[in-house]
């Protein structure tokens, strides 16, 4: 029947490579002269995951020199953007350890990416070891403030990258088609003030320890997602959020105090996932006095807060659940407020691979425990409620 895709015009062999991964694409060249350098009009997503490495490095206990991994990354990202051809790039996703050391090139192509009227960008630098100095960060170019294809980003993710509060701000307000903005790990991040006309639906807010103000007003926004350091009443016109996710020191004060209005807030909440980050807690599990004095200290206790119903909450998920008097307190005044609960989902786990590896036999024995004390929600059940406990 012959080759029949080979025949096809170069727009269209260009739009169904596009779907395909970059590799993928790329290894269409050895076919015949026809696709020798067809793959250069990709206009799909350039994603250079570089986790398996990463992984791989890992496993060989450092027997995988890191600056010789990252030479070999470095070279195999540059080769595909000498040769790409396309004028647009649907996704640009950068995956790798990478730091401030390296800021020439990232800047280079990150320029690239913005140059070609990307649309969603993700810059992914976490050290592979798990931990890097604040000082040593890359920090998002402020070379693309007053560059105009900057407008077609739709999502921004930045992990392990510092991001200013100026560039954040000349972010959001050239980029009216922005739809998902995550930020972690940023040392630099202290403000963040969303407010005005915007598209914005899914936000996430990670270990940006230096955050002391955030207020969002975002009417389209669907999704939040925080952990971090305390705050106060962050939420201020979000009448679509149905989906909240909140973790850290914080969470446990947020449904207590600072947000005891918050069913009034997000009327339309659906979803609600606390993350009580149980690195310590299972370590340290007689702490319900100190938790008690830190939900004091913010504001108010639970049974002080009486007004207010979460109409519309369907799940509720508690990660890193301990089981102790505050945990159970927690539970129940959500069973209360909570007046069409579908499901409580209890999940004493921690996804640490470090505080899994560590703490492998006190963490099991005080996960088995803490299933054991959720258990004894069942009798708070209201009728209709499912309790699941992760095991």
């Amino acid at each position: 029947m012959g080759d029949r895709v080979s025949a096809l015009p170069d727009e269209i062999v260009s739009i169904i490579l596009s779907l395909l991964p970059i590799k993928e694409a790329g290894s269409t060249s050895v076919l015949s002269r026809r696709w020798i350098n067809s793959w250069k009009l990709f206009t799909g997503s350039l994603n250079f995951d570089g986790s398996k490495t990463m992984l791989r490095m890992i496993k060989a206990m450092r027997t995988m020199p890191l600056e010789t991994e990252r030479a070999k990354y470095i070279k195999w990202v540059d080769q595909v953007l000498n040769f790409y051809q396309g004028q647009t790039i649907k996704e640009f996703r950068v995956c790798f350890d990478l730091d401030k050391n390296f800021a020439c090139i990232l800047d280079r192509w990150v320029n690239f990416a913005i140059g070609r009227r990307v649309q969603k960008l993700e810059l992914d630098l976490t050290a592979y070891s798990g931990s890097r100095q604040s000082l040593n960060y890359y920090t998002f170019p402020s070379s693309l403030i007053g560059v105009s294809s900057v407008n077609a980003l739709i999502a921004l993710r930045l992990k392990s990258v510092d991001l200013s509060e100026d560039i954040l701000t000349h972010l959001l307000s050239n980029c009216p088609l922005l739809e998902e903005l995550s930020v972690s790990y940023s040392p630099s991040l202290v403000n963040v003030i969303i407010a005005g006309p915007s598209m914005m639906k899914y936000l996430e807010l990670s270990f940006c320890f230096n955050l002391r103000n955030v207020e969002i007003s975002a009417t389209n926004l669907v999704s939040f997602e925080y952990f971090g350091p305390n705050l106060y009443n962050p939420l201020k016109n979000v009448p679509m959020l149905s989906e909240l996710s909140m973790g850290g020191n914080y969470c446990e004060s947020v449904v207590f105090s600072s947000f005891c209005d918050l069913s009034k807030v997000v009327p339309q909440l659906e979803t609600l996932v606390l993350d009580l980050d149980c690195s310590i807690r299972f370590i340290q599990a007689s702490i319900w006095n100190t938790q008690k004095a830190d939900i004091a200290c913010l504001g108010g206790k639970p049974k002080e807060v009486t007004s207010g119903r979460f109409e519309s909450l369907k799940v509720v998920k508690i990660v890193g659940w301990v089981g102790n008097a505050a945990d159970m307190e927690l539970a129940v005044y959500l069973l209360e407020k909570a007046v069409s609960l579908d499901k409580m989902i209890i999940d004493p786990g921690h996804p640490s691979l470090l505080i899994r590896s560590v703490f492998e036999e006190s963490r099991k024995k005080g996960e088995d425990a803490a299933r054991e004390r959720a258990k004894q929600l069942e009798r708070n059940l209201p009728a209709g409620t499912k309790l699941v406990i992760y095991y």
